[in-house]
């Protein structure tokens, strides 16, 4: 009879294995294990105060599983959680441990704007390691739907009209009531009360956001004009020319195709690739052609790719 390998799945250690003696020496988790302790997680560290408790997981082990759930394309915190205990690479970085998914989604989201920032660390760390030439970067976007449905857009055009009409609603809504009042009064006398009719809190309800994404449109198109203002100032300086300005920012107005999402105000409607208009954002990265390693991220509300990482390869090539 054949003889096999000895296999007894059962059979206890007689010494504690180390989980980095059961993954290959190139493996990523060793990579991500060593670069991670090489970035500086002061802005991470600094939110923490002794307020007692028990206390929360360690912050290098939670960036240094969030990067290689990244590096394994996981985005979710659940499948996060299964992974910590499922997968030998994610629990060799946690120490193994097993922070459910809620503490998860908490760390990240409450980590966000920082864990960005060690984004830009990485890369450093890559140039120097030699894993990144920047000989020629590749950069190109796409359109990702928002939260939001497009559906929820209005124009600018069209929350003008809408306001009026609202406004006339409600000023004739008021002209009956003070009629009713005033009949009621002389039948009834002056005691009772009654709640505003629910018709009418909606349409107040929908007039104050109508008001309020119209002050945003304005505040934004009075902000553009500065941007460009002060942008023409400085390239008539530098060619030696008096700039005077002709127009007041302050007096700008958006134009009436701006639009504004009532659900994600941030959010706009783009055109996709699949020529289908999304209510989105428009995701941009910069990925070095050798190494494949992504170099630069930007996500904005702007669907024209012209132009969005000038000012990321402005800093590199500095």
């Amino acid at each position: 009879m054949k003889r096999f390998k000895a296999y007894e799945p059962k059979q206890g250690y007689l010494l504690p294995p180390s989980p980095k003696d059961w993954l290959p020496e190139g493996h990523l988790a060793h990579f991500i294990d060593q670069v991670v302790d090489e970035l500086d997680l002061g802005a991470i560290y600094a939110s923490y105060t002794e307020d007692g408790g028990q206390p929360p997981y360690h912050p290098r082990m939670m960036v240094k599983v969030w990067l290689y759930a990244f590096a394994r394309g996981i985005r979710s915190s659940r499948k996060l959680e299964r992974a910590l205990w499922e997968d030998v690479g994610f629990r060799m970085l946690s120490g193994n441990q097993q922070p459910d998914h809620w503490t998860l989604s908490e760390f990240r989201r409450r980590h966000l704007q920082a864990l960005g920032d060690l984004f830009v660390q990485t890369v450093h760390l890559a140039m120097r390691a030699g894993l990144v030439k920047l000989g020629q970067v590749a950069i190109d976007g796409t359109k990702i739907k928002a939260h939001a449905s497009k559906h929820a857009a209005m124009s600018y055009g069209r929350m003008a009209k809408e306001e009026e009409r609202l406004r006339q609603e409600i000023g004739r809504y008021f002209h009956e009531a003070e009629a009713t009042d005033q009949e009621e009064d002389e039948r009834r006398g002056r005691g009772g009360s009654e709640e505003l009719p629910n018709h009418l809190r909606t349409a107040q309800r929908r007039l104050q956001a109508i008001q309020e994404a119209k002050r945003s449109l304005e505040e934004e198109a009075r902000e553009r004009a500065r941007a460009e203002q002060e942008e023409r100032r400085c390239r008539a300086e530098a060619e030696g020319e008096a700039y005077r300005p002709r127009k007041d920012p302050q007096d700008a107005q958006p134009k009436a195709r701006a639009q504004r999402n009532f659900t994600d105000p941030e959010s706009r409607v783009m055109l996709s690739s699949d020529k289908a208009f999304i209510q989105g954002y428009n995701a941009q990265a910069a990925v070095d052609a050798e190494s494949q390693v992504i170099v630069g991220c930007k996500l904005t509300n702007e669907a024209g790719d012209v132009g969005q990482m000038a000012p990321w390869w402005t800093r590199w090539s500095g």
